[in-house]
């Protein structure tokens, strides 16, 4: 939020967000928690926001977590606790962000 400081006392934010999408989640945070994001073709994936390196830049297009696939686009973000998956751990990939995932069973 620094980067957002400014003299004079604003109500709103300026060029606070990157709009050239649809934003699809926003929550603040404190602690790291589990996120699950679904896209079109109906895979998921589960990270953790602990994996998300911060920007400290207003001029960001933000942190690509899953990987678009044959046109595809992300639809939804839940927590995972709000989700309702068999075996959500599946759904978690281990080596970062930007993968692909796995498709809905």
């Amino acid at each position: 939020m620094a980067s957002y400081h400014t003299e004079y006392a604003r109500r709103k934010l300026r060029n606070a967000f990157n709009n050239e999408s649809n934003l699809i989640f926003i929550e603040h945070i404190e602690d790291d928690i589990d996120l699950i994001a679904l896209s079109s073709i109906k895979k998921v994936v589960l990270f953790n926001t602990g994996q998300i390196n911060p920007v400290g830049s207003r001029n960001t297009k933000g942190v690509q977590v899953m990987k678009q696939k044959d046109g595809s686009f992300m639809t939804k973000v839940n927590q995972a606790e709000q989700a309702i998956l068999n075996d959500a751990e599946y759904y978690r990939k281990s080596e970062g962000l930007n993968v692909v995932g796995y498709y809905l069973k």
